[in-house]
């Protein structure tokens, strides 16, 4: 095998471990939503904050919005921020959210459809690189 080639093989590998480094990152990332989801108690809640910030991006003003939210459980009074909330945004609304009754402040695990497309991703580019690998060693 010439020089060149094995550095490509190399490449290929390296490439091929962070895949499959992402594949395993991201499995647990499914298994905690899906463990978070056995366990999840929903609760009401109610919009006690919107804190809006303005980013400038390619001569646009882009405008965030983050929700916090109070709630109640098991008499204990809680405030979290409140993600990847696409609902009306005004301060008193009502909503429901999931908590952990071990963590009920704590925020819930990403949502399980990233986490798929990432493992998605990850298994795609791994299979990529194993072909590749074979054709350069294939190659004369």
């Amino acid at each position: 095998m010439r020089k060149k080639d094995k550095k490509a093989v190399g490449i290929m590998i390296a490439v091929l471990i962070i895949c499959i480094g992402g594949i395993i990152g991201f499995s647990f990332s499914i298994m905690n939503r899906i463990s978070f989801n056995k366990n999840a108690v929903t609760v009401s809640a109610v919009i006690s904050d919107l804190r809006t910030e303005s980013y400038n991006s390619d001569d646009s003003i882009i405008n965030y919005t983050t929700v916090y939210v109070k709630y109640n459980y098991n008499g204990q009074d809680y405030t979290r921020k409140l993600e990847g909330y696409e609902g009306e945004k005004r301060v008193g609304v009502e909503v429901d959210v999931q908590i952990d009754p071990d963590n009920p402040t704590g925020q819930p695990p990403a949502d399980i459809k990233s986490s798929i497309a990432g493992v998605v991703i990850c298994a795609f580019f791994a299979v990529l690189s194993v072909l590749v690998c074979r054709n350069v060693r294939r190659s004369p």
